[in-house]
C-alpha cells in the first residue's frame, strides 16, 4: 500500500523527472526534503517512510501542498504512539454512574405517606362525624317525643272519664300509638352502642353525649311507663264493658220454657265475665277493682242459681229479691271503678309532669353538648 503511495525503503527522497515532464509554463515540481524524525519518548517508535514519491498537489488554503508531504507529517504525528499490545488494559476502571435512590422508590414512599396521612385525617374525623350524627339522632328523637307527649294529657282525660263510652275510648288509640312509637325510638337510640369501632381512635366526641343519652333514656322509660298505664286502663275499661251484663228483663215468674231461655242468657253472662277476667290487664292501679270484679262475679254466680231455683219454685218474693241483689252487685262493681279512675288520674298527672321535666332536662343537656 505504501509503495502505491510512492514510499520506498531508501533513506532519501528523490524528485522523479522524465521525458514527459510538464511544459515550461507549468511550475516546476517541488523538491521534497527529508523530514527529520521527531524525537520519540517511546521505546520503539515507528519510523516514517524514507522516500516520498511525487504525488499530485493538494490545494490547502491559498498554497498548494504536496500530498506526500502531508502524509509524511501525518505519519510523524502518529509515530509517537506505540501500537496496542494484547496485554493492554485501561489504567483506571471507569465506574458507571450510580445513585442511592430510584424514582420508583420515591413515588412509592410518597404514595404511602399520602395514604397514611389521609387515613390519619379520616381516623381523626371519624369520631367527630359519628358524634355529629348521634347528636342529630338524639335531637330528632327528643323532638318527636316532645311532640307526642303534648297529646297525652287529652288522651289521659278521656280514659279517666267514667262517662266515656267504648266508642270514645277507642278514639285515643292513634295518639297513644304515636306516643309509644316515639318513646321506643328514643329508647333505642339512647341505649344503642355508639363507639368508634376503630382501634387506637379516641371516642371522646361521642363520650361527651353520654349524659344526653342517659337523660333521653330516662325520659323514654317514663314515657313508656305512662303509655303502659294508659294502655292498661284503656283495655281494662273496654273489656269491663262486657263483664256482668245482665239481661234487660229478669221476671219474677216464668214458664218452664222462659226459665230455660233466661238460664241460657245468664249462663252467657257468666261465661263472658269469665273470659273478661282472663284478659284483664294486671296493672297495679287496677288490682283493687279487679278484686271487686272477681267478688262480684262469685256473688253473681250464686245469685243466678238461686234466681233460677226461685222461678222454678214460683217463689216470686225470692226471685224479686235476688234480681235486685244482682243488679245492685253490678252497679256497685261499676261504681267502684270511679275511685280507681280517680287514683289513676292523680298518678297520671304526677307522671306526666315528671316526664315534662325530664324532657326539658334532656333538651338543656343536648344543647350544652353542642357548645
Amino acid at each position: 500500500m505504501l509503495e502505491l503511495l510512492g514510499f520506498t525503503d531508501s533513506d532519501h527522497v528523490e524528485v522523479i523527472t522524465t521525458a514527459d515532464a510538464p511544459p515550461a509554463s507549468q511550475p516546476a515540481p517541488s523538491v521534497v526534503k527529508p523530514i527529520a524524525a521527531a524525537p520519540s519518548t517511546s521505546a520503539a517508535p515507528i519510523e516514517a517512510p524514507a522516500t516520498v514519491a511525487r504525488l499530485a498537489d493538494v490545494q490547502t488554503g491559498e498554497n498548494p501542498q504536496n500530498t506526500g508531504v502531508l502524509v509524511a507529517r501525518l505519519w510523524e504525528a502518529t509515530s509517537e504512539h506505540p501500537p496496542l499490545g494484547d496485554d493492554w488494559a485501561p489504567t483506571q476502571a471507569v465506574e458507571p454512574p450510580s445513585r442511592t435512590f430510584r424514582w420508583s422508590f420515591v413515588s412509592t414512599a410518597l404514595a404511602i405517606t399520602v395514604t397514611v396521612a389521609l387515613l390519619a385525617i379520616a381516623a381523626y374525623r371519624w369520631p367527630i362525624n359519628q358524634a355529629a350524627e348521634l347528636r342529630q339522632s338524639l335531637a330528632t328523637s327528643l323532638t318527636a317525643l316532645e311532640t307526642a307527649t303534648a297529646l297525652i294529657p287529652e288522651a289521659g282525660s278521656v280514659v279517666v272519664d267514667a262517662s266515656q263510652a267504648n266508642a270514645q275510648l277507642t278514639g285515643i288509640a292513634i295518639p297513644l300509638l304515636a306516643f309509644s312509637d316515639a318513646a321506643n325510638r328514643a329508647y333505642t337510640i339512647a341505649t344503642a352502642e355508639h363507639g368508634t369501632g376503630l382501634p387506637f381512635v379516641s371516642s371522646a366526641p361521642i363520650d361527651r353525649l353520654d349524659a344526653t343519652r342517659l337523660d333521653l333514656q330516662r325520659a323514654a322509660d317514663e314515657a313508656l311507663v305512662i303509655h303502659e298505664g294508659i294502655g292498661d286502663l284503656l283495655d281494662y275499661r273496654i273489656l269491663l264493658g262486657g263483664a256482668l251484663v245482665l239481661p234487660d228483663s229478669l221476671p219474677i215468674q216464668a214458664t218452664d220454657a222462659q226459665i230455660s231461655e233466661i238460664g241460657v242468657e245468664l249462663a252467657d253472662t257468666l261465661a263472658a265475665t269469665t273470659e273478661v277476667l282472663l284478659q284483664l290487664p294486671q296493672g297495679e292501679l287496677l288490682a283493687e277493682h279487679r278484686l271487686t270484679l272477681e267478688a262480684a262475679f262469685a256473688e253473681m254466680s250464686a245469685d243466678v242459681a238461686d234466681y233460677l231455683s226461685a222461678l222454678r219454685n214460683e217463689n216470686q218474693f225470692a226471685a224479686s229479691r235476688i234480681t235486685g241483689e244482682m243488679r245492685d252487685t253490678v252497679a256497685s262493681m261499676r261504681g267502684s271503678l270511679d275511685s280507681t279512675l280517680d287514683a289513676f288520674d292523680a298518678w297520671l298527672d304526677g307522671a306526666f309532669r315528671h316526664l315534662e321535666e325530664q324532657l326539658a332536662t334532656t333538651r338543656v343537656e343536648l344543647q350544652a353538648s353542642d357548645s
